[in-house]
């Protein structure tokens, strides 16, 4: 699926968060995606890990919302869809050509990772595909 990065082009040119969106093709296996929106009393179970060249972000925070058919909780179901934006502003110095893995581990089933490069320019918004 596609990813967007949100880049800072008023400041110093540096990736701010990148966005994508989740679904469920499990059938009847739901995945628990309350959120780690930096609330350390949370309980969140989905662990999302940031890794470039020269850091790992174990737990980065991240936020959700729903897109679409939803039941209304946390649990990404069959045919719902989800819009999962993690918060890179704690990330040190993510510019261009950087290449980087986001890692969403569910508590049940197999891991989703992620790896972007970024552009030559960063823009506010940038399909990195």
């Amino acid at each position: 699926g596609s990813m967007f990065a949100f880049g800072n082009t008023s400041g110093n040119g540096t990736v701010t968060s990148v966005s994508f969106i989740l679904t469920n093709a499990l059938k009847g296996q739901a995945i628990d995606l309350a959120p780690n929106s930096g609330n350390t009393t949370a309980t969140h179970v989905t662990v999302i890990d940031y890794t470039d060249a020269v850091q790992h972000v174990a737990d980065i925070p991240w936020s959700i919302e729903f897109i679409g058919k939803n039941s209304g909780d946390w649990l990404l179901e069959q045919d719902e869809q989800a819009v999962i934006t993690v918060d890179l502003s704690t990330v040190a110095g993510l510019g261009v050509y950087d290449s980087f893995v986001i890692e969403v581990k569910p508590v049940t089933g197999a891991s989703l990772v992620m790896e972007r490069t970024l552009p030559g320019r960063i823009d506010e918004v940038m399909d990195l595909h």
